[in-house]
């Protein structure tokens, strides 16, 4: 893994997360393999089928059926416009339809970075820094973190 950089408290909370991804992911992995035990599934295809099992997508044929998850990534746009036109904040949610939980991101107008805002203030508060979080660089790769904050 990658050494991280920043003070002991934020280095040990980094490290929490990533403790719980991992084995997050190798519980996952193990549940995928009783599944299909002629092969390991990579972490991409563990996620691929988390989705398209929570909301449809994959290689299924398509319904009529509304999706499970409901994704808003309209402010992905903004990064076709140059930094200086973009709002400070740019925000993604995903919404599960049957449980009623929402994930959401909010990053910076670079991508770099998390907050969450202050719904009584409005305010923003930085809960992730600038070196330690960074957008995706596709829409689906942002939907897979989003259907996996909706996991947890």
């Amino acid at each position: 893994m990658t050494h991280l950089n920043g003070s002991e408290k934020q280095v040990a909370w980094a490290t929490d997360i990533r403790k719980e991804f991992i084995e997050k992911t190798k519980a996952d992995m193990k549940s995928a393999e009783k599944e299909d035990s002629g092969r390991k599934p990579s972490v991409r295809d563990i996620l691929k089928a988390k989705i398209a099992e929570k909301d449809g997508g994959g290689a299924s044929a398509p319904t009529d059926e509304e999706p499970r998850i409901v994704y808003d990534l309209s402010d992905w746009d903004f990064f076709s416009e140059p930094a200086e036109d973009r709002p400070c904040h740019v925000r993604f949610m995903a919404d599960d339809k049957e449980d009623g939980r929402r994930a959401e991101i909010i990053t910076n107008r670079h991508g770099e970075g998390r907050w969450v805002r202050d719904s009584t203030t409005g305010d923003y508060i930085q809960i992730s820094g600038t070196s330690q979080y960074r957008l995706p660089r596709t829409k689906n790769a942002l939907k897979c973190q989003l259907a996996f904050r909706l996991r947890g």
